[in-house]
Protein backbone atom coordinates (compact mmCIF):
# COMPACT_ATOMS: atom_id res chain seq x y z
CA UNK A 1 0.00 0.00 0.00
CA UNK A 2 1.33 3.52 -0.90
CA UNK A 3 1.37 6.08 2.03
CA UNK A 4 0.08 9.27 2.11
CA UNK A 5 4.12 10.98 1.55
CA UNK A 6 4.56 8.56 -1.60
CA UNK A 7 1.44 9.46 -2.93
CA UNK A 8 1.71 13.39 -2.21
CA UNK A 9 4.84 13.16 -4.06
CA UNK A 10 3.71 11.62 -6.86
CA UNK A 11 0.73 13.69 -7.45
CA UNK A 12 3.19 16.75 -7.11
CA UNK A 13 5.93 15.10 -9.79
CA UNK A 14 2.74 14.47 -12.19
CA UNK A 15 1.39 18.22 -11.68
CA UNK A 16 4.78 19.62 -13.10
CA UNK A 17 4.89 17.21 -15.82
CA UNK A 18 4.12 17.85 -19.54
CA UNK A 19 0.59 17.79 -20.50
CA UNK A 20 1.48 14.78 -22.81
CA UNK A 21 2.61 12.82 -19.71
CA UNK A 22 0.08 14.42 -17.02
CA UNK A 23 -2.92 13.45 -19.39
CA UNK A 24 -2.32 9.62 -19.65
CA UNK A 25 -1.46 8.81 -16.05
CA UNK A 26 -4.36 10.77 -14.99
CA UNK A 27 -6.34 8.55 -17.56
CA UNK A 28 -5.38 5.46 -16.01
CA UNK A 29 -6.00 6.50 -12.44
CA UNK A 30 -9.24 7.80 -13.34
CA UNK A 31 -10.14 4.51 -15.12
CA UNK A 32 -8.45 2.72 -11.97
CA UNK A 33 -11.19 4.49 -9.85
CA UNK A 34 -14.01 3.15 -12.37
CA UNK A 35 -13.02 -0.47 -11.35
CA UNK A 36 -12.93 0.13 -7.84
CA UNK A 37 -16.11 -0.80 -5.63
CA UNK A 38 -17.76 2.80 -4.68
CA UNK A 39 -16.38 3.15 -0.80
CA UNK A 40 -12.60 2.74 -2.06
CA UNK A 41 -13.77 5.33 -5.31
CA UNK A 42 -14.77 7.61 -2.58
CA UNK A 43 -12.10 7.71 -0.77
CA UNK A 44 -9.59 7.33 -3.32
CA UNK A 45 -10.41 10.64 -5.16
CA UNK A 46 -11.27 12.46 -2.32
CA UNK A 47 -7.69 11.88 -1.17
CA UNK A 48 -6.76 13.06 -4.83
CA UNK A 49 -8.93 16.35 -4.59
CA UNK A 50 -7.72 16.75 -0.93
CA UNK A 51 -3.66 16.54 -2.41
CA UNK A 52 -4.62 18.75 -5.44
CA UNK A 53 -5.88 21.31 -2.89
CA UNK A 54 -2.52 21.73 -1.40
CA UNK A 55 -1.09 22.42 -4.59
CA UNK A 56 -0.19 26.00 -6.03
CA UNK A 57 -2.39 27.59 -8.43
CA UNK A 58 -1.04 26.20 -11.31
CA UNK A 59 -0.29 22.78 -10.48
CA UNK A 60 -3.96 22.67 -9.34
CA UNK A 61 -5.31 23.83 -12.77
CA UNK A 62 -2.87 21.26 -14.42
CA UNK A 63 -4.23 18.12 -12.76
CA UNK A 64 -8.04 19.21 -12.36
CA UNK A 65 -7.86 20.31 -16.22
CA UNK A 66 -6.13 16.72 -16.91
CA UNK A 67 -9.04 14.92 -14.76
CA UNK A 68 -11.61 16.96 -17.09
CA UNK A 69 -10.46 15.72 -20.15
CA UNK A 70 -9.65 11.79 -18.52
CA UNK A 71 -13.07 11.82 -17.32
CA UNK A 72 -14.60 13.32 -20.32
CA UNK A 73 -13.00 10.65 -22.51
CA UNK A 74 -14.81 7.88 -20.61
CA UNK A 75 -17.98 5.79 -21.75
CA UNK A 76 -20.86 7.32 -20.67
CA UNK A 77 -21.75 5.01 -17.80
CA UNK A 78 -18.10 5.75 -16.49
CA UNK A 79 -18.08 9.00 -16.77
CA UNK A 80 -21.40 9.02 -14.66
CA UNK A 81 -20.24 6.92 -12.21
CA UNK A 82 -17.45 9.45 -11.79
CA UNK A 83 -18.95 12.61 -11.18
CA UNK A 84 -21.53 11.05 -9.05
CA UNK A 85 -18.62 10.24 -7.09
CA UNK A 86 -17.14 13.52 -7.08
CA UNK A 87 -20.69 15.08 -6.48
CA UNK A 88 -21.07 13.07 -3.52
CA UNK A 89 -17.54 14.27 -2.26
CA UNK A 90 -19.25 17.49 -1.68
CA UNK A 91 -20.85 15.84 1.46
CA UNK A 92 -17.80 14.71 2.96
CA UNK A 93 -14.80 17.10 2.23
CA UNK A 94 -13.82 20.00 4.02
CA UNK A 95 -16.02 22.92 2.43
CA UNK A 96 -13.05 24.76 1.11
CA UNK A 97 -11.39 22.00 -0.74
CA UNK A 98 -14.58 20.98 -2.28
CA UNK A 99 -15.46 24.14 -3.57
CA UNK A 100 -11.64 25.25 -4.71
CA UNK A 101 -11.66 22.08 -6.83
CA UNK A 102 -15.31 22.68 -8.16
CA UNK A 103 -14.26 26.16 -9.47
CA UNK A 104 -11.24 25.03 -10.87
CA UNK A 105 -13.01 22.02 -12.32
CA UNK A 106 -15.74 24.22 -13.93
CA UNK A 107 -13.37 27.06 -15.35
CA UNK A 108 -11.42 24.34 -16.92
CA UNK A 109 -14.51 22.99 -19.16
CA UNK A 110 -14.04 25.37 -21.70
CA UNK A 111 -9.91 24.51 -22.89
CA UNK A 112 -11.37 20.82 -23.63
CA UNK A 113 -12.24 20.11 -27.58
CA UNK A 114 -16.13 20.88 -27.77
CA UNK A 115 -17.25 17.59 -27.97
CA UNK A 116 -15.31 16.75 -24.40
CA UNK A 117 -17.11 19.77 -23.21
CA UNK A 118 -20.51 18.73 -23.79
CA UNK A 119 -20.54 15.39 -22.71
CA UNK A 120 -18.72 16.77 -19.73
CA UNK A 121 -21.62 19.91 -18.60
CA UNK A 122 -24.26 16.96 -19.77
CA UNK A 123 -23.29 14.32 -17.52
CA UNK A 124 -22.32 16.93 -14.23
CA UNK A 125 -25.74 18.60 -14.90
CA UNK A 126 -27.59 14.98 -14.44
CA UNK A 127 -25.35 14.00 -11.60
CA UNK A 128 -25.97 16.72 -9.91
CA UNK A 129 -29.83 16.87 -10.73
CA UNK A 130 -29.54 13.00 -9.29
CA UNK A 131 -27.78 13.89 -6.09
CA UNK A 132 -30.25 17.01 -5.39
CA UNK A 133 -28.04 19.38 -5.84
CA UNK A 134 -27.78 22.83 -7.53
CA UNK A 135 -24.57 24.41 -9.18
CA UNK A 136 -24.71 26.92 -6.56
CA UNK A 137 -24.47 24.28 -3.76
CA UNK A 138 -21.66 23.01 -5.76
CA UNK A 139 -19.45 26.44 -5.85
Amino acid sequence: MICMDDMIMKMMILANAPEEQRRPMMKGRIEMFVSQPEDQRLKGMGEMVTIVARMNDEQRKNMIGSRNFAVAELPDDQRSMIMATRIALARTLPEEIHKLDMKIMIEAIPEMPTDFQTKFRQTLREEMQAAGMSMLEML
